[in-house]
């Protein structure tokens, strides 16, 4: 992801870019929160239907394949220059406080059961549509969205306990 290619795919100066984005980090920033933008979830009385708010989002925002090279872009741009990796870090947690007070609303109102590490919840929630729009490039679809609430709303709804 350079700013030279960005300029040349919206068919405008390198100039007009640095305007409206002083720095790269900055443009990579927009472009990332444009396209995965963080999302509230209300209050819906229930973890479940918490959590099918959250994954019919996300499936809607990875149907477009170019959300998949955006984010794709702004992880390797973080891999190797450290104010991108720090915008990186906060646009993520950002992204996690929406789910992370949707857990915390399961906990307290016993739809989720105690002992689960809110932060963990949120991990298994958001990997598997990233993983099926990264690195399968295919987007979720409704059926794996199906799939994932149904085994994290029935998994978390007893005390997490180690496989023997």
């Amino acid at each position: 992801m350079t700013t030279d290619a960005v300029a040349q795919r919206a068919e405008v100066s390198k100039t007009s870019i640095y305007r409206r984005w002083h720095t790269k980090s900055d443009l990579v920033v927009a472009a990332i929160e444009e396209v995965i933008r963080p999302v509230t979830i209300p209050d819906l009385g229930s973890f479940a239907a918490e959590v099918r708010y959250l994954l019919d989002i996300r499936m809607q925002q990875w149907a477009d394949p170019s959300n998949a090279l955006v984010l794709q872009a702004f992880i390797g741009a973080a891999a190797s220059d450290e104010v991108i990796r720090r915008s990186f870090e906060s646009w993520t947690a950002t992204q996690r406080n929406g789910a992370r007070a949707m857990v915390e609303r399961g906990i307290a109102r016993g739809d989720v059961a105690a002992g689960w590490k809110p932060e963990n919840v949120v991990t298994m929630l958001a990997a598997p549509t990233m993983f099926r729009a990264i690195i399968e490039e295919a987007p979720p679809d409704q059926s794996l969205v199906d799939d994932i609430a149904a085994v994290i709303v029935s998994a978390v709804s007893r005390p997490p306990q180690a496989l023997s």
